[in-house]
C-alpha cells in the first residue's frame, strides 16, 4: 500500500511541475535523443528563501551559487520514492567523479516535511547514503518561498490512526547552476547513466 501512494505521488507531482514549466513552453527545449531532462532556453532564478541544513547552517539562495547543483525535494519517512531517487544521485555521482572535464556537482535533498525532518533527523538519514550529500528543511512558510515559485509541489495526506502520515510531493530533479539558476528539470523515473549525459549536455551549451 505504501509503494502505491508512493508511486501515485511521484506520478501526480512529475505532472505538476511539468504544467508549470509548460505554462511557458518558449522556455523549453528537450536535448537529444536518449535523454530525459527539460532544458530551460532562459534559465529561472531562484527565489529568496532562507531554510537550514543538517549541520545548523543558514541555507539560503546565495548557498547555490559558485558550484552546480542537483536539487530534489522529498521526506525522510518516505517509503520508496526519495531513497530510490538518492540511491540514483549516488550512481550519478559516481559516475561524474570519472569524468576529470566535468565541474563536480553537489547533492541536495531538500525535506518538505517541516514537522518530522529536523536538521538532526537529516543528517542521520543523509549518512545512510553519502557523506557528502546535503539535506536541508525549514518552516512551512519558507519552504513555500522556496518550492512555490518553482513549480514544487507537496502535500500532507491525512494521518493514519498512530499518527503516521504520506506526503504526495514532486519527483522532479532539478540542475541548478553557479549563478542559482534553474537551467532544467528530470521527471521520474530517473536513470543515472541519463542523468550524468544530461548534465554533460547542459555544461558543454
Amino acid at each position: 500500500m505504501l509503494f502505491g501512494l508512493g508511486m501515485a505521488a511521484a506520478v501526480l507531482g512529475a505532472a505538476w511541475i511539468v504544467g508549470e514549466f509548460l505554462k511557458s513552453p518558449e522556455k523549453l527545449s528537450l536535448v537529444p535523443a536518449n535523454t530525459r531532462a527539460t532544458v530551460l532556453h532562459e534559465p529561472l532564478g531562484m527565489p529568496e528563501f532562507e531554510l537550514i541544513d543538517q549541520n545548523g547552517d543558514r541555507f539560503t539562495r546565495d548557498s547555490l551559487k559558485e558550484q552546480w547543483s542537483f536539487l530534489f525535494f522529498g521526506y525522510t519517512s518516505c517509503p520508496d520514492v526519495c531513497p530510490t531517487t538518492i540511491n540514483v544521485l549516488m550512481e550519478v555521482d559516481k559516475t561524474l567523479q570519472q569524468k576529470t572535464e566535468l565541474a563536480k556537482p553537489r547533492y541536495i535533498f531538500v525535506s518538505i516535511d517541516s514537522d518530522r525532518d529536523s536538521p538532526e533527523n537529516l543528517a542521520e538519514y543523509m549518512t545512510y547514503f553519502h557523506q557528502d550529500f546535503l539535506g536541508v528543511t525549514g518552516p512551512e512558510n519558507q519552504l513555500k518561498k522556496m518550492t512555490k515559485p518553482l513549480g514544487i509541489f507537496y502535500e500532507k495526506n491525512s494521518p493514519d490512526n498512530e499518527g503516521n502520515y504520506s506526503i504526495n510531493h514532486t519527483t522532479a530533479i532539478l540542475l541548478v547552476d553557479p549563478q542559482a539558476r534553474v537551467r532544467s528539470l528530470t521527471s521520474a523515473p530517473h536513470n543515472a547513466n541519463t542523468i550524468a549525459k544530461d548534465y554533460h549536455y547542459v555544461l558543454a551549451n
